[in-house]
């Protein structure tokens, strides 16, 4: 790190456990993203797995003052709750059932999904969290309990719940509000696992499920955690490995280009940078917590620009969407819509670049240069121009590794756009803004001469 007269003031080797090398080089320079908040950089990588974000954190004191290099975690409540992202990642009809609900444990599939990675990684089940500890078998793990886990319940009746309820049934209690998952239908009961909100049933409560609802004739017994597949993974970790793109926008700092959910977008709670806790067994959010949205068409998700108008743009593999945030449809859980603007996508580990309102990226296939632009239209409020064209001769000779664009130069008025190649030549472009988007030609599209440099 250098401050603004040009003097090292931090530096390092390792990465922020003080152990590990740190792994990026000149070929992967390029997926290296970073955010900065308030006085933290949060740094990722595509070093994958073991890509765990970095935080460089600066304590504001001086320009040669303090610099500390840390790993990125994520919130531990003191309940043993981890404020990280779960989504179900293994097969989705796999049960599991845990031998009990607090301490150490065994939990048992009904397939084999389990493998020796996953020891020291997280599961949700239920919306309560275990570490897994040990791999016995395929389809056998120990655990430590981190919540404690909910139990089952039978419920009686006077009338038969036989074709009424199902197994994989969710019922819900009239008067209580309790939860639960059937797992067992006899003659006179039925036996559930108790879900969020993990609220009792009680004797007074009609249970209603998606076949009807029967009045029970007594009190629920408690018992053990029951075989059900209303379960999650953990996202991020040493086995699934970390996001390899940050961005922040919103107040909150946002994860994306998981290895394990490539469609995934993370925000962080707003304010929280450390609060990712997503689970999707847990229905109730409020509006600043973290959010996690999947993007349309089965897309990479590579990166994520803040945009003009408050929008956030979405560069994917395959395609690019933009998400609209106004005072009517802000930032919030269960508040994301996904636009599509472009069929075509953004080549990765090379970060858009803001132009004032205009991003600049290269097109997926590295061989042309895009433009995503807000032309004010009330329809349209966002188009993609290639600004490249007739030079792809530029651009082909080797792969693209990064763009630069600089914003703020006080030695000329002309502006550049350079786009850096593998083989370390340049490609500069010349470029002149007009109403905050690249000044079009006489035949209405942008206007951006493209020279090479190659020379010393």
């Amino acid at each position: 790190v250098y401050n603004a007269a040009g003097t090292k003031v931090f530096e390092s080797s390792f990465k922020g456990d003080g152990v590990t090398l740190i792994p990026w080089g000149p070929t992967t320079w390029g997926g290296i993203t970073y955010a900065v908040i308030g006085l933290s950089i949060y740094i990722c990588y595509s070093n994958r797995p073991g890509n765990i974000p970095q935080v460089l954190t600066w304590d504001g004191v001086s320009q040669t003052s303090t610099w500390t290099l840390s790993t990125y975690s994520e919130t531990i409540t003191v309940g043993g709750q981890k404020r990280t992202p779960f989504y179900r990642i293994s097969p989705a009809n796999v049960t599991i059932k845990p031998s009990g609900q607090t301490g150490n444990i065994n939990l048992v599939a009904s397939a084999n999904i389990f493998v020796a990675g996953q020891i020291g990684t997280r599961l949700s089940w239920a919306g309560r969290q275990v570490t897994i500890t040990g791999v016995p078998a395929g389809n056998l793990a120990t655990a430590t309990v981190n919540e404690q886990l909910y139990g089952s319940e039978i419920l009686p009746f006077a009338s038969t719940p036989v074709g009424v309820f199902n197994i994989g049934d969710v019922v819900t209690g009239s008067v209580s509000g309790a939860k639960g998952i059937v797992f067992n239908v006899s003659a006179g009961t039925i036996t559930v696992q108790v879900i969020p909100p993990g609220l009792t049933f009680l004797s007074t409560d009609t249970v209603v499920g998606p076949g009807g609802g029967i009045a029970m004739s007594g009190g629920a017994v408690a018992g053990l955690p029951g075989a059900i597949s209303l379960w999650n993974d953990e996202v991020m970790n040493s086995y699934r490995g970390y996001p390899q793109s940050v961005f922040t926008d919103q107040g909150r700092l946002g994860f994306t280009n998981f290895p394990a959910v490539p469609s995934a977008i993370v925000w962080a709670t707003i304010g929280v940078s450390s609060d990712i806790w997503i689970d999707p067994s847990v229905a109730t959010q409020s509006p600043a917590n973290a959010i996690f949205e999947i993007a349309p068409g089965k897309s990479q998700v590579l990166y994520v620009i803040p945009g003009a108008q408050s929008s956030e743009i979405v560069f994917c593999d395959n395609a690019i969407y933009f998400i609209p945030i106004t005072v009517q449809n802000p930032l919030v859980p269960g508040g994301i819509e996904f636009i599509n603007i472009s069929a075509n996508g953004c080549f990765p580990n090379v970060q858009p670049r803001l132009a004032e309102q205009t991003i600049v990226y290269m097109k997926a296939g590295g061989g042309q240069v895009g433009a995503v632009q807000a032309p004010g239209a009330y329809n349209r409020p966002y188009i993609v121009d290639n600004i490249s064209e007739f030079h792809s001769h530029l651009f082909t000779a080797s792969s693209p590794v990064a763009i630069a664009i600089p914003s703020a130069s006080v030695q000329f008025e002309e502006q550049y756009i350079y786009v850096l190649f593998s083989n370390g030549a340049l490609a500069v472009g010349k470029y002149s803004m007009k109403n905050g988007l690249i000044e079009t030609g006489s035949d209405g599209k942008p206007n951006v001469g493209w020279l090479p440099w190659n020379g010393v």
